[in-house]
């Protein structure tokens, strides 16, 4: 999952004419806040020049690590860096600020899930609609209109 995730990020920065060289890929062991709040200090402390002006976080949860990590270092979201995420969820909305991220039904891969297993061979896995959900802590580039 979190694989072709990356695909389709570095897909879309290829699509935009970006070289794969502009797209940095952190892996943190780990799905918690806090494992986000690591791999945020680690991308964002640096030079401002080296510094990237957005994360594509693999899920809501490292992405609220992320913003946490933007706070502790003075980084203003989204003036300074824009942070996304992916699951929705509930917290996304209530966080400042609020998280853009790409909504996914929880409820409907859940009920797949159940039929695959009651009834094993009743036809392949499905590919569930997602949507992206544009809030607060994205903006345009810095230095772009």
């Amino acid at each position: 999952m979190f694989r072709r995730r990356l695909q389709g990020y570095q897909r879309a920065a290829a699509e935009a004419g970006l070289p794969a060289t502009a797209v940095r890929v952190w892996e943190q062991p780990g799905h918690s806040v806090a494992d986000g709040c690591a791999a945020g200090r680690a991308l964002l402390s640096v030079p401002g020049h080296e510094r990237p002006t957005a994360v594509l976080a693999s899920t809501d949860v490292l992405a609220l690590g992320v913003l946490q990590a933007a706070r502790e270092l003075g980084l203003k979201v989204p003036r300074d860096l824009s942070v996304t995420g992916y699951d929705d969820i509930e917290e996304s909305a209530r966080v400042l600020p609020a998280l853009t991220t790409v909504h996914q039904s929880l409820y409907q891969q859940g009920q797949d899930c159940a039929r695959r297993l009651i009834a094993p061979g009743s036809g392949p896995a499905l590919l569930h609609p997602t949507r992206l959900i544009v809030r607060a802590s994205t903006a345009a580039r810095p230095g772009r209109p």
